[in-house]
């Protein structure tokens, strides 16, 4: 834009039109545009000083002499005196002249005229030179990093719950061979209910497996001896009804148990 309104200044200078290439250049925010206005104002100063700019002589001419004020007092004197005695001498030698007042032999006229016609013309040329400021602007790049995220997801199992197999039993009178604990449960974490001693006649209605006291035999006995279920190691009973010589023998090593501390009923 600013390059399209130099040339159209350019243009108006050419054609001396200084007032619109004024108006033109102020429009500019360039520092090119001051420079030529301040020529333009220049221009305007020496024209106001001297509105017929004169034309230099050739080099080589000789400076022109101005008369002095004596030589221009006596030039009219000197001229006035030759046409008189030309018009004397012509007065004499023509035959019939005739008479010629004083008045007019002694009138002359001299109008120096002087013209000096000078013509100059001044054509100044402004060349403006654009001065081109590139930016150079960094683009950035994107960087698109795709991030691979594997989340394992692990899922509870439930553990399962292992029902303990039962064999029901039709009511069969098993009996005590030692000193045996009734529990809620087929294992000895579980409440101890009641105590049976040795030779106790015990109904059984069922054969449980839980807690392996002995190795190899995780059996207990359902007793059907109380309103609740009550179990009992199996390992303590037995379908052989006891003798009074077997109870005896199982009363004394009931007491030889009771007094060794080791000797704990299951």
């Amino acid at each position: 834009m600013s390059k399209q309104k130099f040339d159209a200044a350019k243009t108006l200078i050419d054609r001396k039109q200084y007032r619109e290439a004024r108006a033109m250049l102020q429009t500019i925010d360039h520092p090119t545009a001051r420079v030529w206005e301040a020529k333009l104002d220049q221009r305007a100063k020496v024209k106001a000083s001297d509105p017929t700019p004169s034309v230099p002589p050739p080099i080589g001419t000789p400076p022109p002499t101005t008369p002095t004020m004596r030589e221009n007092r006596f030039r009219p004197t000197t001229g006035c005196l030759i046409i008189v005695a030309i018009i004397a001498i012509a007065y004499m030698l023509w035959p019939n002249k005739p008479l010629v007042p004083a008045a007019s032999l002694n009138t002359a006229t001299n109008t120096p005229t002087i013209t000096n016609t000078s013509t100059a013309t001044a054509t100044t040329t402004y060349t403006p030179t654009p001065t081109a400021t590139g930016t150079l602007t960094p683009t950035p790049t994107a960087t698109i990093t795709l991030t691979l995220t594997q989340t394992a997801t692990f899922t509870s199992s439930p553990t399962p719950t292992v029902t303990p197999k039962f064999t029901a039993i039709d009511r069969v009178t098993y009996y005590t061979t030692n000193t045996v604990n009734l529990r809620a449960c087929p294992s000895t974490e579980c409440y101890m209910i009641e105590n049976l001693p040795a030779d106790t006649a015990v109904i059984v209605t069922g054969m449980i497996e839980g807690e392996a006291l002995e190795e190899g035999n995780p059996n207990w006995y359902r007793i059907e001896h109380s309103e609740d279920e009550e179990y009992a190691y199996s390992a303590y009973f037995t379908l052989v009804e006891p003798t009074a010589e077997m109870t005896a023998e199982a009363t004394a090593d009931a007491q030889g148990e009771a007094a060794t501390p080791s000797a704990t009923p299951r």
